[in-house]
């Protein structure tokens, strides 16, 4: 089995109650439901993007017409309130934005990049939450009585809706095969603007302070050594031997026992 990885070229968390807020250069990528002091929850979904030319480079040169699937692999740095089954969605953004140079909550806040405002900087794309482009139908979510308009967008159709479940004592790191997704970049059936994860809509908003997911993933600007990644695996053998083959098949009378193997029985004895 080959195994090929690359790293993200951007990402960014938005968040509902930080409306203009970039976090381009944080380490921590979060997707969460807060409950705030002031009973206003604060929910968190980020965005993630790799280069076209990468994957159309290891699809071409380097597994060519091999079987193979890609996964998206993040890694947990924390998570907290996890007390029921939680589902996180990876899909495929539909709007072109940009990483910026900002840190959560900086003083004063950055502004230069994607936010959940505004996809490439405060003023500027605003998040358009319904439309269709080339790679068909979009929409976004959020909720008017606690957030203002934004929040990202995706691609409806249900070939790209990736979920992970997770539960009190799961594993929380993400590992899932976005190869749908990842193969629609490369025929350039929809463009390339990454993924957006975030919680399922029934766990956003939720005014409800016992149920408070969430979680943190180490981003591509982490020093440690889990930045997340796209790891595509195949095969790298083309033959594979059957009961019906001859002369390839090494028969019990010509295995030899090895002399290492002699010394230990012997030193055992």
């Amino acid at each position: 089995m080959a195994v090929y990885k690359i790293f993200p070229t951007q990402d960014a968390t938005l968040y509902s109650l930080y409306p203009s807020m970039n976090t381009g250069l944080d380490a921590i990528l979060e997707a969460s439901s807060k409950f705030g002091l002031d009973g206003t929850p604060d929910v968190a979904r980020y965005l993630i993007q790799f280069d076209t030319d990468e994957i159309v480079d290891i699809i071409n040169n380097k597994i060519g017409n091999k079987s193979y699937d890609i996964y998206f692999k993040n890694f947990i740095a924390e998570a907290q309130g996890i007390n029921t089954n939680v589902f996180l969605e990876i899909r495929p953004v539909a709007q072109a934005w940009n990483n910026g140079t900002g840190y959560t909550l900086d003083s004063p806040i950055v502004e230069d990049g994607s936010s959940w405002a505004f996809s490439l900087y405060s003023g500027s794309g605003a998040w358009s939450l319904a439309g269709s482009n080339s790679g068909g139908t979009y929409t976004g979510s959020f909720d008017g009585n606690y957030s203002t308009q934004g929040g990202g967008n995706w691609y409806t159709s249900s070939n790209y809706l990736v979920t992970k479940s997770f539960g009190l004592r799961s594993d929380k790191d993400i590992e899932v095969s976005t190869k749908n997704t990842v193969n629609a970049w490369y025929s350039s059936s929809i463009p390339n603007y990454g993924f957006i994860i975030k919680l399922s809509g029934s766990s956003e908003f939720v005014n409800n302070e016992d149920l408070q997911p969430i979680f943190k993933y180490y981003s591509v600007d982490t020093n440690t050594i889990y930045p997340p990644c796209l790891e595509f695996r195949w095969r790298d053998y083309s033959t594979v031997l059957t009961g019906s083959a001859t002369g390839s098949i090494v028969s019990t009378s010509n295995i030899k026992m090895s002399s290492l193997k002699v010394l230990i029985d012997f030193m055992l004895m």
